[in-house]
């Protein structure tokens, strides 16, 4: 659920108009954690991104990013994950200048469950005859 207040809604024209989009959907694990944080912020800030998150909330380092946002560092953010789940009520991340929180579904849609089980159909025939899985889980990776 977002909180867009008036009288500017979430996002400006001037910030779509002048920003680049960016999108995090690394595989969460301890190499992701803080992927962007303080230092990837600052390199970003020549051309503010717009940025988007449907990976895991720990991919950006939140604190940082609400730094990032009130200094312009970054124009805006559209966060599917936040870091924690649920967000508490009282976090700073609601009160950051142009943010749209979602709370988690962007992975949903009318074809998830035909997806699903076309990838479920394809991996038990891989299993019953020895071949290789997708989406394979690697505990070396951590993912």
């Amino acid at each position: 659920m977002s909180r867009c207040r008036p009288p500017d809604g979430c996002l400006r024209p001037s910030t779509l108009t002048h920003s680049h989009p960016t999108n995090t959907s690394p595989h969460p694990s301890p190499a992701t954690t803080h992927l962007l944080s303080t230092a990837e912020f600052a390199l970003l800030s020549a051309h503010p991104p717009l940025l988007s998150n449907i990976s895991r909330g720990p991919v950006l380092d939140q604190p940082a990013l609400i730094t990032a946002l009130h200094t312009g560092q970054v124009a805006a953010a559209m966060l599917d994950v936040t870091d924690p789940e649920p967000l508490p009520n009282d976090d700073p991340l609601w009160d950051a200048p142009n943010v749209i929180i979602t709370p988690h579904v962007s992975g949903t849609s009318d074809a998830y469950l035909s997806r699903a089980f076309d990838v479920f159909d394809r991996n038990l025939g891989a299993w019953i005859t020895e071949g290789e899985l997708v989406n394979e889980i690697s505990r070396r990776k951590g993912y």
